[in-house]
C-alpha cells in the first residue's frame, strides 16, 4: 500500500504509541501517557547511575562470601544467596518508588497543559481491568517493580484533587488518530471491516468511523468504495487535511500518481509546513516521474530537521532517482549516523567522495564530514 503515516513519527511508525489506540482512552489519558513517558527516561538513567555505584560493593560482597566459604563452605551459599537477593530487592523498591514519582510528575505536567489530571486514575482503572485478562493477582506486592494498580488509582486520585478543576475539550484530530492507529496496525483486514461496518450501522455520521471504514476498504484494494468515503469526508471538512492525503494514497494505489499530484500539490501551497503532508506530495511527485522537485521539497525540509531518519531517507531516494549519485551516498551516511551505524555512514561517503574527486566544494563538504564521523567513532 502507498499510504504512510498522516502525522508526524514519534513512536514506530506514526506520531503515537499504537497500543495506546486499542485502549478506548481519552486523549487526556494520551496525553498523561506520554508526559510520564518523558520522566520515565529520567528514572532509566538514574537507575543505571545507581547500578554503576551499586557495582563495587556487590562485588565485594560476593568476594567476602567466596571468603567465608574457604572457612566454613556450609555458610558460603547463605551468605552468597543473601548479598544477591538483598541487592535485587533494593532495585525493585528503587524502581517501584520513582514509578510513584513519575505518577506525580505526569499530573503536574498535565495540569500545567491545561488536561485533566483525573485522567491518570481513569487509565490506571482501565489498564487494571486489562490486566485481569492477562495476569494474576497472587504476585506477591514487594516482588513487584511497579506499583499495584489500586495503589497507583488511589494515588492518583488523592494528588489531582490537589488541582483546580479546570475547563478542558477533547480535539476533534484524536478519535480520527484512534482509528487511524487501529486500521494501520490491523492484521486482519476483513475483520477490520465488518468492525467499522457495525459502527457505521450505529453511528452512520461519525467521522472517525467513516475514516476507518475507507482505510479498512483500501487495505482491502476497494478502491471506489474508499474513494466515495474520503470525498464524502472532505466535502463535511475541507480544513481536515488527512482525508486528501489518504485520498491520494488511493490515487497512488490505482497507479493514478497524476491525480494524487493534482489534489496535493495546492493543498501544499496553502501549508507547506505541513511535514506530514510534505511527506505525501513528495513520494506522490517521485511516483509521477518527478524526482527532482521532490528532492528540492525534502532538501530544504532537511535544513530543518536534522534528525529525522524517515526524511534522510526519503530524500536519499529522491536524490537518487534524480541522478544526484553523491548527494543520496551523503544523505544516507546522515540517515546511518542516526541509526548509530557510524561506521557505515563512514562507508557511504567514502563512496560519495569517489564520485566528486573534480568537484573542490563538495569534496570539502565530504571530507569534512568523514572527519566529524571519524571523532565519533573514536569517541
Amino acid at each position: 500500500m502507498a499510504w504512510c503515516p498522516v502525522w508526524p513519527r514519534m513512536y514506530g511508525e506514526c506520531g503515537f504509541p499504537t497500543w495506546l489506540g486499542m485502549l478506548n482512552i481519552s486523549v487526556y489519558s494520551a496525553s498523561f501517557i506520554l508526559r510520564r513517558d518523558i520522566q520515565t527516561q529520567k528514572h532509566i538513567l538514574r537507575s543505571l547511575q545507581r547500578q554503576q555505584k551499586q557495582t563495587v560493593p556487590m562485588v565485594a560482597s560476593v568476594l567476602a562470601s567466596i571468603a567465608l566459604g574457604i572457612i566454613n563452605p556450609a555458610l558460603a551459599g547463605g551468605a552468597l544467596a543473601a548479598t544477591t537477593t538483598s541487592f535485587a530487592q533494593s532495585a525493585i523498591t528503587y524502581t517501584r518508588n520513582h514509578e510513584f514519582e513519575a505518577d506525580r510528575i505526569g499530573i503536574q505536567m498535565l495540569y500545567h497543559a491545561q488536561f485533566n489530571p483525573d485522567s491518570m486514575a481513569t487509565f490506571f482503572d482501565r489498564l487494571q481491568q486489562r490486566e485481569r485478562l492477562y495476569y494474576t493477582d497472587h504476585i506477591p506486592p514487594i516482588l513487584r517493580t511497579h506499583p499495584l494498580d489500586y495503589e497507583r488509582i488511589a494515588e492518583a486520585k488523592q494528588r489531582s484533587r490537589q488541582f483546580a478543576t479546570q475547563p478542558t475539550r477533547e480535539s476533534k484530530e484524536y478519535p480520527l488518530i484512534k482509528e487511524y492507529i487501529r486500521a494501520l496496525t490491523s492484521d486482519d483486514y476483513q475483520k477490520l471491516q465488518t468492525y467499522y461496518q457495525e459502527k457505521l450501522k450505529k453511528f452512520p455520521s461519525n467521522p472517525a468511523y467513516q475514516l476507518g471504514a475507507a482505510l479498512a476498504a483500501l487495505h482491502n484494494r476497494q478502491w471506489r468504495t474508499a474513494t466515495e468515503l474520503l470525498t464524502t469526508l472532505i466535502k463535511q471538512d475541507p480544513q481536515q487535511l488527512i482525508y486528501q492525503q489518504i485520498l491520494a494514497s488511493v490515487y497512488l494505489d490505482q497507479n493514478a500518481s497524476q491525480k494524487a499530484v493534482d489534489l496535493l500539490q495546492p493543498i501544499f501551497v496553502k501549508h507547506p509546513n505541513n511535514y506530514p503532508l510534505l511527506l505525501h506530495y513528495a513520494q506522490a511527485l517521485m511516483r509521477n516521474q518527478q524526482p527532482e522537485l521532490a528532492r528540492k521539497i525534502l532538501q530544504k525540509e532537511s535544513y530543518q530537521r536534522r534528525t529525522d531518519i524517515q526524511l534522510w531517507q526519503l530524500l536519499s531516494r529522491a536524490q537518487a532517482a534524480a541522478g544526484r549519485t553523491a548527494d543520496a551516498y551523503a544523505s544516507r551516511a546522515e540517515m546511518m549516523i542516526l541509526l548509530g551505524y557510524h561506521r557505515d555512514a563512514l562507508r557511504q561517503l567514502e563512496h560519495a567522495l569517489s564520485l566528486v574527486q573534480d568537484q573542490r566544494l563538495a569534496t570539502a563538504r565530504i571530507s569534512a564530514r568523514i572527519d566529524d564521523i571519524k571523532q565519533m567513532i573514536k569517541g
